[in-house]
């Protein structure tokens, strides 16, 4: 028994469509988390304005590595986007000045 040419034509052209529009819908997500800066975000820790040195869970204001002084306000203008929830956090946690 042969099978009518038109409905092989018919499934393959399903399968390509259906595959084309997954991987549509994966870049579509995709492309939105970079526009909303998932990416960005995660990989902009607050860093020592002197030498880079990642300040993440520091509890004084001098860098371990370099031992610079300095303000919260300055490591803060190192990181790009800094939401005001974690802007309050880092102020009266018990981060001395």
């Amino acid at each position: 028994m042969s099978l009518n040419p038109w409905i092989v034509v018919g499934v393959g052209v399903l399968v390509v469509l259906t595959a084309g529009l997954a991987l549509m819908g994966v870049g579509l997500v995709w492309r939105s988390g970079f526009v909303r800066g998932w990416r960005a975000s995660r990989s902009a820790p607050p860093n020592c304005p002197q030498c880079g040195y990642n300040m993440t869970g520091l509890t004084e204001c001098r860098c371990p590595e370099c031992g610079q002084r300095f303000s919260i306000d300055q490591i803060l203008a190192t990181v790009p986007e800094l939401d005001t929830a974690l802007w309050e956090r880092m102020k009266t946690n018990n981060v001395e000045g």
